[in-house]
Formats: C-alpha cells, sequence, structure tokens
C-alpha cells in the first residue's frame, strides 16, 4: 500500500511540475516573432512547350493559354521516379507535365515538376492483330 501511494504521489508531482515547466516556456513574457503569410502555392498540368536554359525558365500550353514559370535552385524535377535535371528538360517538349508552383510578387517560382513518361499525343489502341470481317 505504501509503494502504490508513493507511486501516486511521485507521478501527480511530476505532472504539476511538467504543467509548470510547460506554461512557463510558453509564456508571453518575451516577444514573438511574426511570420510572413507563407507564399500561395498552386499545381498547374500542360504541355511543355519551351525550357530556355539561359533564364531557367520553363513555358507550358495550358488550357489557360502559356504560362511562364522560373525554376530554382530547389526545384525538384522527376520524370516517373526518376530524378532528372534542368538540363534534360529541353528534351521532354510535348510531353505532359504537372508543375507545383509558389507564386509570390508576380512571379511564379517552381517547387516541384513532374513529367509524364509518355509525350502528349496517347498511343493508338492495341490490337490482337487480326482484321475484322465485313459481312457481306
Amino acid at each position: 500500500m505504501r509503494r502504490a501511494l508513493a507511486v501516486i504521489t511521485t507521478v501527480g508531482a511530476l505532472a504539476i511540475g511538467g504543467s509548470a515547466y510547460a506554461s512557463q516556456a510558453t509564456g508571453t513574457s518575451a516577444p514573438q516573432k511574426q511570420t510572413k503569410p507563407a507564399a500561395q502555392t498552386a499545381q498547374v498540368t500542360g504541355t511543355l512547350t519551351n525550357f530556355d536554359s539561359a533564364s531557367n525558365t520553363l513555358t507550358l500550353s495550358t488550357p489557360n493559354g502559356e504560362e511562364t514559370f522560373v525554376i530554382g535552385s530547389t526545384t525538384m524535377l522527376h520524370q516517373g521516379r526518376k530524378a532528372i535535371t534542368t538540363s534534360d528538360l529541353a528534351n521532354f517538349a510535348g510531353h505532359m507535365v504537372t508543375v507545383r508552383y509558389a507564386e509570390s510578387a508576380g512571379g511564379k517560382t517552381v517547387e516541384t515538376v513532374d513529367i509524364s513518361r509518355r509525350g502528349a499525343t496517347p498511343k493508338p489502341a492495341a490490337t490482337s492483330g487480326t482484321a475484322k470481317q465485313k459481312k457481306p
């Protein structure tokens, strides 16, 4: 019985001490930093029409017209599961691309680029190799 009472007392003391420490650590005595509002992130899918390596700009043809994006130093580029580099982007003209970007101060900075494994034009449907016979 003494042992159980000792355990309960210890747990209670730790709970009270822990909550006092937590409230002290999160107290309002120190001024808190105000964070900048996060940049708006968005995603768009379209056909890759051009990549300019000199200015690191990517141009997509989307249902809303052509859109241009800036490739940053931290941009992640993928084709399926394979990571690619910016020097590879020019080879993917005509492919469907999904771009996730952050928009701030009127500019669109790319966070990720996901390139489809196929080009924009779908492959024709496979046939069984036998021609259908016309009925007379």
